[in-house]
């Protein structure tokens, strides 16, 4: 699928936003992030860090190959290291910035890890991250009024004299496993017949290719808030090719994949923003994750719809008002964190109560019996005198 980004929309266009608002303000800040180079540049956070500081946020730059806890107090740390997974197989730099991190939060629970690593990790593997998102299909709601089948894929690990295809229907797209971290990770293929497998080096997936009418929906999601945008995406596949079609999701489609009536005059039915919405906050629960993008398709024979790719922290450009979102986003969390935090001294500061007086009343009991036994022993005493 082409990777892109939503469109500029009016404020009233704007797709299924939720309407929560933090209702106070925290305390001044500091929000410290790591993102890979040219990350910054390329999502123009600039923006978002001069909106954080017009709030009273402090915004730093962490270096995630020093000692994070001596570069500063922070509220909340966000971070993308899909990269650094990735790396971290084969270079001892990539895991040791993974293990730095891991460290920091471990002994400081009152920072908030925006998305931890382990949730980042969800989004790396086509496989794995293909099972999570097949939990959707038994989670949706049944008066939501639509129907998630996903396409079904198969895993070849290793390459065969024949390829096992009995589990999928052809057409499929064929991609690598790993889906991000790599140039190779977005070249993928249509592939028509078990020959054209072998134009492709597993590991890999072979994953079904749904005729959806040239719409591909974009989802994007920043904590509660969630946006889509309708984009143009593949053709749907005639029945009589056979030759493999490749491509590369990252850049613009090549004219062969191009349908020949114009985007706008394509008869792609709507998906309603309340589907959105609930596929949006299954994700967030499967995944653990508030800063995601997936990309869902409608089947044209049997108007199912398939979640076919998810990513972590996509670009966001385009977005109305995404600075003073992602700001709300991380502001919340650190008053839930702060809430928390108070919460549970709180409680451990009632049952420290608890046991003092518990310890008192002890000690007073403690002390009538001895009391006792002391006049007891005196009228023993005047007795024998």
């Amino acid at each position: 699928t082409m990777e892109g980004e939503p469109a500029k929309r009016k404020p009233d266009e704007l797709s299924s936003q939720s309407k929560k608002q933090k209702t106070t303000t925290p305390s001044r800040s500091t929000i410290g992030y790591w993102l890979p180079e040219g990350k910054v540049k390329k999502m123009k956070l600039e923006s978002f860090f001069e909106h954080a500081k017009e709030q009273g946020n402090a915004i730093q730059a962490i270096d995630i190959d020093r000692d994070i806890s001596s570069q500063g107090t922070f509220g909340a740390i966000f971070y993308k290291v899909t990269g650094e997974l990735v790396k971290s197989t084969k270079e001892e730099k990539s895991r040791h910035r993974l293990e730095n991190l891991n460290r920091f939060f471990q002994s400081h629970p009152e920072v908030v890890d925006l998305d931890p690593i382990e949730s980042q990790q969800k989004t790396l593997s086509r496989d794995s991250m293909s099972q999570l998102l097949n939990q959707v299909e038994e989670l949706v709601p049944k008066d939501l009024g639509v129907q998630v089948r996903n396409p079904r894929y198969t895993l070849f690990e290793t390459e065969q004299e024949v390829y096992d295809t009995t589990n999928i229907k052809f057409p499929v797209v064929c991609k690598t496993n790993q889906a991000g971290g790599t140039s190779l990770a977005h070249q993928m293929g249509i592939v028509f017949n078990e020959e054209g497998l072998h134009d492709f080096k597993p590991p890999m997936i072979a994953q079904e290719f749904y005729n959806h009418n040239s719409t591909i929906h974009k989802v994007f999601v920043v904590g509660d808030f969630v946006y889509s945008v309708k984009r143009k995406s593949l053709p749907n596949m005639p029945s009589d090719q056979t030759k493999t079609l490749e491509f590369d999701s990252q850049k613009p489609l090549e004219p062969q994949f191009l349908e020949k009536i114009p985007f706008q005059d394509i008869d792609a039915e709507e998906i309603s923003e309340k589907v959105f919405e609930i596929l949006a906050k299954l994700l967030t629960q499967i995944f653990g994750l508030s800063l995601f993008g997936f990309d869902v398709i409608r089947e044209v024979d049997t108007g199912h719809l398939g979640i076919i790719d998810i990513n972590y922290f996509p670009g966001y450009i385009g977005v109305d008002n995404f600075d003073a979102k992602f700001l709300d986003l991380i502001e919340n969390k650190i008053l839930l964190k702060r809430s928390s935090d108070w919460e549970r001294i709180a409680q451990e500061l009632a049952e420290t109560k608890k046991e003092l007086l518990r310890l008192r009343m002890e000690n007073e009991k403690l002390r009538t019996q001895s009391d006792g036994i002391d006049t007891n022993q005196t009228a023993n005493i005047e007795l024998v005198q």
